[in-house]
């Protein structure tokens, strides 16, 4: 990839990290069901955090954490890891928020419903569906 070329070799080891955990979120997004995705996850940063909102951000904290031990990670959801740590130039700072505009994908999520079995129903499903006819994707965005 061409992006390769100017980086160093720490750097492309960070970028592999991060794309590795974006897969890995994905996949396990995938499996979640309507239900459990739209289920409020009260966290100590938000007490109104949808579930996947959470587990995305979960998921990106662990890998990170366990990839560089000595990371600040800062998101929306979860507050600051390990919490209390200064910010400092000596450390690696991620600043996460992977699913911008939740509001919308609830609101997608709900749409869904009258199509879906929101129980039985897995996001893999609806992001196939998305594929194939983005209908619910363009009236709930165009509203």
């Amino acid at each position: 990839m061409e992006i390769y070329k100017e980086m160093q070799g720490i750097d492309i080891a960070y970028l592999d990290n991060a794309i590795k955990t974006s897969i890995r979120a994905l996949k396990k997004l995938e499996n979640l069901t309507i239900s459990e995705a739209l289920k409020i996850q009260v966290t100590t940063a938000k007490p109104d955090t949808l579930h996947v909102d959470y587990l995305t951000e979960f998921i990106y904290k662990q890998f990170l954490s366990d990839f560089d031990q000595t990371s600040i990670i800062i998101t929306e959801e979860i507050g600051r890891t390990p919490p209390g740590i200064l910010l400092s130039n000596d450390k690696i700072v991620y600043f996460l928020d992977p699913i911008d505009r939740s509001k919308n994908l609830s609101s997608i999520l709900e749409e869904s419903k009258t199509k879906f079995d929101p129980r039985e129903t897995r996001l893999k499903e609806i992001f196939e569906h998305f594929k194939n006819d983005n209908s619910i994707l363009t009236s709930t965005l165009s509203t």
